[in-house]
């Protein structure tokens, strides 16, 4: 474990430079493709220009993530250590892996997208279309899905029905001593096991662990 979320002077200087760069330039980029897009000419014009948008709002939300754990990392400081189970289990640990996780996906699906794109281009050896409607609502769907899907992968492992899948540890407040930090799961399984023994459902899950508790 760290004492701080950035260990050395050098990584904290180059999050910083790095992150906001990457927010500045990106948010250009994005302003200024999005306004040369009325000078779409064909329809695999407009999907390019549409997904390099997408490529950049991803690479702006990673560059805002750095932005963001760099603050964290000045707020917290050297007292880090002493609060890190608090942090890697707060809200504002889970929004910036959710910010993340969409950036760095939106840009993966984009750049794959792109590819499949400039690979059909190439390979059919036909002339571009036309800009029509249906080529403007394409391109929406098309933008929409990946963000979706981007913004799907990021929240699933944060629904509560799905903590089995994901969840492999948890963080209790200090006044409660049945466990202490951030034990694995198959040892909360193991001890919650033996001490709720006489209930009839043999099988635990989080889901009824966390009914129990609040009962």
């Amino acid at each position: 474990c760290g004492k701080e979320i950035i260990n050395t002077d050098f990584l904290k200087g180059m999050s910083w430079i790095i992150g906001i760069l990457s927010v500045l330039f990106n948010t250009l980029s994005i302003v200024k493709t999005t306004c040369s897009l009325n000078e779409c000419k064909s329809d695999v014009a407009l999907l390019t220009k549409s997904l390099i948008i997408i490529i950049n709002l991803g690479d702006f939300l990673v560059g805002l993530y750095i932005v963001l754990i760099s603050t964290s990392d000045s707020f917290y400081k050297n007292t880090y250590f002493k609060s890190q189970l608090e942090w890697l289990t707060s809200l504002e640990c889970s929004l910036l892996g959710i910010i993340s996780t969409i950036g760095s996906q939106i840009s993966l699906f984009s750049m794959a997208i792109l590819s499949i794109v400039r690979l059909r281009a190439v390979s059919s050896g036909k002339l571009p279309g036309p800009v029509t409607n249906t080529t403007i609502i394409n391109t929406v769907c098309i933008a929409g899905l990946t963000i979706l899907a981007a913004t799907t992968i990021a929240i699933l492992p944060l629904l509560r029905s799905l903590e089995d899948w994901f969840a492999n540890a948890l963080y209790y407040d200090p006044q409660v001593t049945l466990f202490v930090g951030l034990p694995d799961k198959e040892l909360h399984f193991k001890v919650l096991q033996g001490y709720y023994g006489r209930m009839k459902q043999s099988t635990l899950t989080w889901s009824f662990i966390n009914t129990m508790v609040d009962d």
